[in-house]
């Protein structure tokens, strides 16, 4: 595999030196570091640009996905496996918020974590809900575009499928943060044996704990309109599955 472009993530800025390190940590062909092409045209605002730059240009993303981190608005729904999930309802959202919290301790640090988060053609394999995951295009450390199918949630209802369009940012303190969204590009349609549900906002926040590079707290949150005809009862079932995606994947950590 290509290994990711260097000529303009810059030398001086913290997400350059950040990715520096992740990248000696992570060896030069893991998931977090490797260059995927795809078939997909590049998004021109990654070119002749370094990441600081890009990541300037999109910081109201990593905004709203910090701000969901706080306690402000969720109610606690349960905790299962060492994972705590709450949700939130918002005026104008079809679905509630969700969001899932948990602490790890990983030999292989954030570059293990994220190779397990960002290896979605694996996802299948620890996921029994995904029936297929493809890295539709990666360029790190700009953006993903990442394609998933899951099986049908109950009888008469269509299967799910998602396209997004990932981003990421490094916290002076070390939390990576990594957000997501739904997007439609003509180059990839639907597929039409899918419903294509909508990831409205949302994302990943791995913060280290102080003075250490094994232990974390790991979240993932996110508001997903599954779109299309989904009984209520469906719907509130599948906040609570796809928060607790969250509890599989550390299982992998």
């Amino acid at each position: 595999m290509a290994q990711p472009p260097t000529a303009h993530t810059g030398m001086g800025g913290l997400q350059a030196k950040m990715w520096a390190e992740l990248r000696a940590n992570a060896g030069p062909s893991t998931v977090p570091v490797t260059d995927i092409p795809g078939r997909l045209t590049r998004r021109p605002s990654s070119t002749n640009v370094t990441i600081d730059e890009y990541v300037a240009k999109h910081s109201d993303e990593f905004d709203r996905l910090l701000a969901l981190d706080g306690p402000d608005g969720w109610d606690f729904n349960r905790e299962e496996d060492g994972v705590k999930v709450y949700t939130m309802t918002c005026d104008g959202r079809n679905v509630p918020y969700f969001k899932a919290v948990t602490e790890v301790s990983v030999e292989g640090g954030l570059a293990r974590i994220l190779h397990v988060l960002l290896h979605t053609e694996e996802r299948p394999k620890w996921d029994e809900v995904c029936v297929k995951g493809s890295s539709e295009q990666h360029f790190p450390p700009f953006y993903k575009y990442t394609h998933t199918q899951s099986s049908s949630p109950a009888p008469m209802v269509s299967a799910r499928e998602m396209f997004t369009l990932g981003r990421y940012r490094f916290e002076p303190d070390g939390t990576f943060l990594w957000t997501l969204q739904s997007v439609d590009l003509d180059e990839f349609p639907p597929d039409p044996q899918f419903v294509r549900a909508n990831l409205i906002d949302g994302g990943h926040i791995i913060r280290p704990k102080p003075g250490s590079t094994t232990d974390f707290t790991v979240t993932w949150t996110a508001c997903i309109d599954p779109n299309g005809w989904v009984p209520k009862w469906v719907v509130n079932l599948k906040v609570t599955q796809q928060a607790l995606v969250l509890a599989k994947a550390k299982a992998h950590f």
